[in-house]
């Protein structure tokens, strides 16, 4: 796998929505953690939120993925996800831009049904502003349909990756908890072992 990224110092990491032009740890931790549990992703329909470089869904399409969408809501990280994916051989595979909190886009995603949620330092504070708009689109791609606010849950995984930097990470988890989520982190022991001692989490969340 080799992927193209595009950060640029200028205080935005090269991009108009978040920092997703380069790679974080945390998405090498989650990729590793999913070589290591194949059948978290194989044979299922993965929706990557926040994908940057396309890291994360090149992955899944590797190990077998039935379909996979690529998802950022910057124009520069979805023509990069959609290169990077392009030139990993990745036919299993859609890039599209979708804004946390549109429906219409997370309709699109969500045709044919959603079984894996993954992503990566989307929970950080720059994105604080966007928490609720995230959360409605986790709920959605987690529900069966729109047209009732309280639909039954499907059995969405959803596998989130990050460092925690403050206390907006909790703010975020308690409002998904208030939201009918129930939350459980992945054993440190589970992680690359270049990882086992550090301050990156994986956190499984279903509904």
């Amino acid at each position: 796998v080799a992927v193209e990224q595009e950060w640029a110092d200028d205080g935005k990491g090269g991009t108009e929505i978040g920092f997703g032009a380069c790679v974080y740890e945390a998405s090498f931790v989650l990729a590793d953690y999913l070589c290591r549990n194949p059948d978290t992703v194989a044979g299922k329909r993965v929706v990557e939120l926040g994908s940057g470089v396309g890291l994360l869904s090149i992955i899944c399409s590797k190990l077998g993925a039935a379909h996979v969408f690529a998802t950022d809501g910057d124009e520069t990280s979805v023509q990069l996800s959609r290169r990077n994916l392009h030139n990993n051989g990745c036919e299993n595979s859609e890039t599209v831009r979708l804004l946390w909190g549109n429906d219409s886009q997370c309709e699109y995603v969500r045709q044919g049904g959603v079984d894996v949620i993954i992503a990566s330092d989307i929970v950080a504070c720059p994105y604080v502003k966007a928490f609720d708009n995230l959360i409605k689109t986790i709920h959605f791609l987690c529900s069966q349909t729109i047209e009732e606010e309280n639909t039954d849950p499907t059995d969405t995984a959803f596998l989130l990756c990050y460092k925690p930097r403050g206390q907006c990470e909790e703010a975020f988890f308690n409002r998904l908890e208030k939201m009918g989520f129930s939350m459980q982190s992945i054993p440190m022991d589970k992680l690359h072992p270049d990882y086992v001692n550090s301050d990156l989490r994986i956190i499984s969340i279903q509904r």
